[in-house]
């Protein structure tokens, strides 16, 4: 992850090779395309675990040959929660 920023900030940036330090303009060019890179890093890692999670509540679990599985609706008025439960070919829907 790093080098990827350090390649992007460095090829988007640097402009001249005249002196071994940066000009002003690079350095804050820098400054700002690294901050950037790492905000939009750990905002896709949280949507990440977000997705994760959400995929992980949805996934079906199994107890005893019996599925479980709970989706949750959430209405302006009043959310409700249902579980389905599954015994071999029926599925049934009970509301907690």
């Amino acid at each position: 992850m790093i080098n990827n920023m350090v390649e992007l900030c460095f090829s988007e940036c640097v402009v001249g090779f005249r002196s071994k330090a940066l000009t002003a303009p690079e350095e804050k060019c820098i400054s700002t395309c690294a901050e950037k890179f790492l905000k939009h890093s750990g905002r896709v890692g949280q949507r990440f675990g977000e997705l994760c999670q959400i995929a992980q509540q949805a996934a079906p679990e199994s107890r005893d040959g019996i599925t479980h599985r709970r989706d949750t609706h959430a209405h302006l008025s009043s959310p409700s929660v249902w579980v389905w439960v599954r015994t071999g070919a029926k599925e049934t829907r009970v509301s907690r």
